[in-house]
């Protein structure tokens, strides 16, 4: 009888700590769960009716298992693809007569003919048309706009504000005296815009690289890229700190670890239609100039400021400014550098991290070449080229 007794006991035990043991693991499932839905909703598109409305669901063209993120780590992200968002053409196809045309547009300077002071607010109006001279009816243009006075040596650049009916307003803080022109020009129509968005989603891998494998006397070279059709096997070699993903196709002949270098394989070529390539041509609707429909240069008058923030603080709609062919930070808390040696005495036991394209590297190489008189044993510069 207390041989059955000491049997259930055990038995009741047993039983209670399976149930703790199947509690912990869904709690763990259901936590896992809510990660899954963060990536689900990030990928698919379906989050909250705002987000529906405003963000595009993203087409995928990898199909490797894509990484889990947090809810907070959701949130940031459809925070930067909503700020990303550039509202273009209604339809996906238009003509190329109903493109934007700098040629047919226009902007013109509102109350050129009042007086104007440095730390003034200058708008100017854009007006965009089509090829057959008709207004448009839509936004998504790419415009640059800025101040310059050449003699001076002196520019800036202004804010372009998209009201997304064919109009546009450029918001310039005038900086300096004198004579200040108004120069606008096209970058890119919204049309071509539109395609270079469709590159961007359908073809991510239209820039490729490739790595070099070795191991002995063997050699491969496989083809590399952020993004991969799972054709073939592939190398992962994706960041385990930062998560940033990075494949290779897996050689034939030899391991993953055997890779050595990496380098730009090159281009696909030929990804646009006919109708396409009309966006893009040179002189037509690339870096276009727009034409000012009145006068496009202002007279600055000086203004001795009380307050300095005032074109130091909310006013300024730049990060700063060219003057006499130097440039002026926008922020309080900016150093000049004119010599080597104040240089290095900075970035003496510092490690300075340069991320960037080829710009950066045009940085690099300044920096390094401009300090290279002097010893600089306790600095450590690190480029990386994206």
């Amino acid at each position: 009888m207390r041989c059955s007794f000491f049997k259930f006991q055990i038995c009741s035990v047993i039983i209670t700590a399976l149930v703790i043991l199947v509690l912990v693991n869904n709690l763990n499932q259901v936590e896992h769960l809510d990660q899954r839905t963060d990536l689900i909703l990030s990928q698919t598109g379906q989050g909250d009716k705002f987000e529906q409305s405003h963000l595009s669901t993203k087409k995928y063209y990898c199909d490797y298992q894509q990484q889990l993120i947090s809810r907070a780590e959701h949130k940031e992200q459809q925070y930067l693809l909503q700020s990303l968002q550039w509202i273009g053409p209604p339809h996906k196809k238009i003509h190329f007569l109903k493109s934007t045309a700098a040629a047919q547009s226009c902007f013109v300077i509102l109350n050129s003919r009042n007086n104007l002071n440095v730390g003034d607010v200058m708008e100017v109006l854009v007006r965009m048309q089509d090829f057959e001279g008709n207004p448009k009816r839509y936004g998504g243009d790419y415009l640059q706009a800025k101040i310059h006075s050449p003699s001076l040596k002196a520019g800036a650049v202004g804010k372009v504000v998209d009201h997304q009916n064919g109009f546009y307003s450029v918001f310039f803080t005038l900086l300096w005296p004198g004579s200040v022109t108004v120069s606008v020009v096209l970058v890119h129509p919204s049309e071509g815009v539109q395609v270079l968005q469709h590159l961007r989603e359908d073809k991510p891998d239209r820039v490729y690289f490739k790595s070099l494998f070795r191991s002995g006397t063997i050699s491969e070279t496989t083809i590399c890229n952020v993004c991969l059709p799972k054709k073939l096997p592939l190398c992962n070699y994706t960041d385990l700190l930062t998560g940033e993903p990075w494949f290779c196709y897996k050689p034939e002949r030899l391991s993953c670890v055997n890779r050595i270098n990496h380098a730009k394989g090159g281009y696909l070529k030929n990804l646009l239609t006919f109708e396409e390539s009309l966006f893009f041509q040179s002189g037509v609707n690339i870096k276009v100039p727009i034409l000012a429909s009145g006068p496009d240069t202002v007279i600055v008058h000086p203004w001795i400021m009380k307050d300095k923030d005032v074109v130091n603080g909310s006013k300024l709609l730049s990060c700063g400014h060219y003057y006499q062919d130097t440039w002026i930070s926008g922020k309080s808390y900016k150093r000049q550098f004119n010599n080597p040696t104040d240089i290095t005495n900075c970035l003496q036991g510092k490690v300075v991290h340069l991320f960037g394209d080829s710009t950066i590297r045009q940085w690099f190489e300044y920096l390094t070449s401009f300090v290279s008189g002097n010893c600089k044993p306790n600095i450590l510069i690190l480029l990386c080229i994206c």
